[in-house]
């Protein structure tokens, strides 16, 4: 994005921001609630931090005549850290509250004045993680498109890949498990999948706590269920990240542990800058925050299986947001990533209405 795009889209923050302001003034709703990234924290104009004026500005907005409200926590913050910068302790940890993803937002909690700030009950942190292989791995499996070459016969073309990524790696292990990966992908083509793919879920993977949110008995399929197609080349990258995903419990970092025949045609590989280009998302962690990056491509969000050699699709981005399965995304497949990756995890927006509740109730 180029100097005008940045200062267009700073301009219509400000009148956004400026817009919610006007809107608790007039209305002087008893409780309201406001999200943004954990960047406002330490975000600044001409020098001086932006978050202690926001407070200011929400703890009375209209200035004299407006409301007033007392900007509180929605959780109780088990990190030390927290204590020491009174924004810190505004921040939600999607992981700490049941969610298979790391997504950390500011999210304050306004309360007008005359409702006492110790009425309600806030969020605790639970100390139980949640992977990414909880929630997608009962979904049926599914395999790239490839973009750049007409491809007959996919279990021959994958196991290509396969083989290939294999002779690239100078780690015994990954290879190793290339090869086995390889043997493996000779029986069935599992196809792209679509908008729908018939057939019921295996949800006893899902954690006890999502299980009824997500999994809806109803359906004798699956939504939205669809992936991208990529470059051949990207998706011997693929698999050599997931193959060493698996074996080092991380993805591999840039130019020093991606193999030299693999690194990609970019003149800035070698900078350090782009460690994180081809990211798996690792089947026992929560994933990393899924974003509206997606509609652009998946290399950030690589599947933990090398046998399926694909970017993770519409749905299981969205179960890693806890959309539940009977949501149905509309628009383009680029239109329907960028709508998950926009919104708050419905099943942490869910806690946080719990606890505006717990305000509001009589």
């Amino acid at each position: 994005m180029g100097k005008a795009g940045y200062k267009a889209e700073e301009d219509h923050r400000h009148f956004l921001y400026t817009h919610y302001l006007k809107i608790l003034k007039e209305f002087r709703p008893a409780a309201f609630v406001m999200e943004n990234v954990k960047g406002i924290l330490s975000s600044k104009v001409g020098g001086e931090l932006m978050f202690p004026r926001i407070l200011e500005d929400l703890h009375q907005p209209g200035g004299r005549n407006g409301p007033r409200y007392q900007i509180v926590p929605l959780v109780i913050s088990n990190h030390d850290s927290d204590k020491d910068v009174a924004g810190k302790r505004f921040i939600l940890r999607a992981e700490e509250l049941g969610v298979p993803q790391a997504r950390h937002r500011v999210v304050l909690l306004g309360l007008i004045e005359g409702i006492d700030p110790a009425k309600g009950k806030r969020l605790v942190p639970l100390s139980e993680r949640f992977g990414v292989s909880d929630v997608i791995d009962g979904l049926p499996k599914l395999r790239s498109g490839v973009t750049d070459r007409e491809v007959g016969s996919w279990c021959e073309f994958a196991e290509y890949v396969l083989e290939k990524a294999r002779d690239a790696s100078n780690d015994e292990a990954v290879a190793a498990k290339l090869e086995k990966f390889a043997a493996s992908v000779k029986k069935r083509d599992p196809g792209m999948g679509g908008r729908w793919i018939k057939g019921a879920t295996d949800g006893d993977r899902v954690p006890d706590h999502l299980r009824s949110w997500l999994i809806d008995p109803r359906l004798d399929g699956v939504l939205n269920h669809e992936v991208r197609e990529h470059m051949a080349s990207d998706l011997k990258r693929y698999a050599f990240a997931s193959a060493f995903a698996r074996v080092h419990g991380h993805s591999p970092r840039g130019a020093k542990e991606f193999p030299s025949a693999l690194y990609p045609k970019h003149k800035n590989w070698k900078s350090g800058k782009f460690v994180d280009r081809f990211k798996v998302q690792l089947s026992g962690a929560p994933s990393s925050t899924v974003t509206s990056h997606l509609c652009k491509d998946g290399h950030y969000f690589i599947h933990h299986d090398p046998s399926q050699l694909r970017s993770l699709s519409v749905r299981e981005a969205a179960r890693l947001q806890t959309f539940p399965d009977n949501y149905f995304f509309e628009g383009s497949r680029g239109a329907q990533f960028k709508q998950v990756g926009n919104a708050v995890p419905p099943w942490m927006a869910r806690q946080i209405a719990g606890v505006v509740h717990s305000y509001l109730k009589p």
